[in-house]
């Protein structure tokens, strides 16, 4: 009787950790939108707001937030084939149940090189609000089969809470096609589809950002995710600084 109920409780401390993970995460997490020619939204990507910016940062010139997503969503090839922004006016926003929805201005500060696998773009995303941050997780600490959950935005239908596991923590071999290079990637077990691209993937254990979803591998129900320690690399790359302020 006394292991059952250990059992129990344990399961029950196991659900609480989960269910506050979900919550944090989804605060953390945005539609991204670009503005269309008849001045209504279209969807693009999901992102996650992992850095606070104030007036002065870095060269900022008004508060915000900083928002991961992965880079083929704002970015396309010339007819040089070079890759380039698309030049598009993006805002972002958070689902809302009963309440007026809110269109945030958002600039894209940078944007990595897919073939190079760096699948990821950073906005700045303008407010004086307070909102939730997202922490980063170590990569390091990260098993198959550990549990994982993701928060996108599929089809642009809201936000919706997706659950699954590490199934591979490193592509060994080249994935590539055209602009796409997925080689040393991570293979997740979780549903995904179009608008779900840039979205984070969150480590239950660690309750932290373990990588960003890029795509998926046709034929296979594994979604390919790049690593964080690979876009903390990139983002002390470019900026010279280290994501998340750590």
């Amino acid at each position: 009787m006394l292991r059952t109920t250990v059992l129990c409780l344990s399961l029950l401390v196991a659900s609480t950790a989960s269910a506050d993970l979900i919550s944090d995460a989804q605060k953390a997490t945005v539609n991204i939108l670009k503005q269309t020619r008849d001045g209504g939204m279209s969807h693009v990507c999901t992102g996650t707001i992992y850095e606070e910016v104030e007036e002065g940062y870095d060269g900022a010139e008004q508060d915000g937030y900083y928002i991961a997503t992965a880079s083929h969503c704002v970015t396309g090839s010339n007819p040089d084939g070079r890759q380039t922004l698309r030049g598009e006016t993006y805002f972002v926003s958070f689902d809302s149940v009963g309440v007026a929805k809110v269109f945030y201005p958002a600039h894209v500060e940078g944007a990595g090189a897919t073939a190079r696998g760096d699948d990821f773009a950073v906005f700045h995303a303008y407010t004086d609000e307070k909102w939730r941050v997202a922490k980063m997780g170590v990569m390091a600490d990260l098993k198959p089969g550990d549990e994982l959950i993701n928060i996108a935005a599929p089809a642009g239908l809201g936000l919706q809470v997706f659950r699954g596991n590490v199934s591979l923590l490193s592509l060994d071999r080249p994935i590539k096609g055209g602009p796409i290079n997925w080689q040393f990637a991570m293979l997740a077990q979780i549903p995904g589809a179009g608008g779900s691209s840039g979205s984070a993937v969150w480590s239950v254990e660690q309750k932290a950002i373990v990588g960003f979803v890029v795509g998926l591998i046709g034929g296979n129900p594994s979604t390919v995710v790049v690593p964080v320690s690979r876009f903390k690399a990139w983002v002390r790359t470019y900026s010279g600084r280290v994501a998340g302020g750590e």
